[in-house]
C-alpha cells in the first residue's frame, strides 16, 4: 500500500468540523476540478458517494462508501469500484492558540494500492511521475480549497497551512 496524508488546523470545535466534512456534497463549490458529488445516504455508515473530478486531460469518477464513523472524531471510507483505496477523515482537537477559542486538526489519510490504478486514465503517465509533476498543483489547489473551507467554518478569510506527505511511511 502507498498513501497520502494531508492535514491542517481549523479554528472551530470538532463537532462543527465533523458536520462540515459529513456534508461532502457541498465541496463542488470549492474547486473547478471537482465536477460533481452525488451522495446516496445521510453521511453515516453505508453512504455511497460518486465523486467526479477532472483536470488537464484527466477525468475520473471515484466511488466510495462510508465504512465507519466515530462522531465527532473520524469518518472512515473505502472505494467500491476501480482502484483499491481506503482512508479516513480525522478530526483531532488541538490546544487553541492565543486569541482563539477552538482548534481542530483536520486530517485526510488515503491508502491505496498503486497496482490497481490500471483502470484510471493517466494519459500515458506512471502514477509516480504524475504525482511528482502535479504535487505542487495539488498542494496549491488544496490550500485554496482548505482556505475556502476555513472561511465557511470559521466565518473569516485567512491563509492556511496544509501539510502533505506521500508514502507508506506516512501511514
Amino acid at each position: 500500500m502507498d498513501g497520502i496524508d494531508a492535514s491542517t488546523v481549523l479554528y472551530a470545535p470538532p463537532e462543527a468540523v465533523y458536520e462540515f466534512i459529513e456534508d461532502f456534497s457541498g465541496y463542488t463549490d470549492y474547486s473547478p476540478h471537482l465536477d460533481a458529488v452525488h451522495q446516496d445516504g445521510d453521511g453515516d455508515v453505508g453512504t455511497d458517494y460518486e465523486i467526479a473530478v477532472s483536470w488537464w486531460r484527466l477525468s475520473y469518477t471515484s466511488h466510495t462508501r462510508v465504512t465507519a464513523t466515530d462522531r465527532p472524531n473520524r469518518i472512515d471510507w473505502r472505494t467500491t469500484r476501480g482502484p483499491k483505496a481506503r482512508g479516513y477523515w480525522g478530526i483531532e482537537p488541538q490546544d487553541p492558540p492565543s486569541g482563539r477559542d477552538h482548534a481542530t486538526r483536520l486530517r485526510l489519510r488515503i491508502q491505496f494500492d498503486p497496482d490497481t490504478f490500471g483502470s484510471v486514465p493517466l494519459a500515458g503517465w506512471t502514477l509516480d511521475r504524475l504525482f511528482d509533476r502535479v504535487r505542487p498543483l495539488i498542494v496549491d489547489e488544496s490550500e485554496r480549497i482548505v482556505a475556502a473551507m476555513a472561511r465557511d467554518i470559521e466565518g473569516e478569510s485567512r491563509a492556511v497551512d496544509l501539510e502533505v506527505h506521500r508514502g507508506p511511511e506516512s501511514l
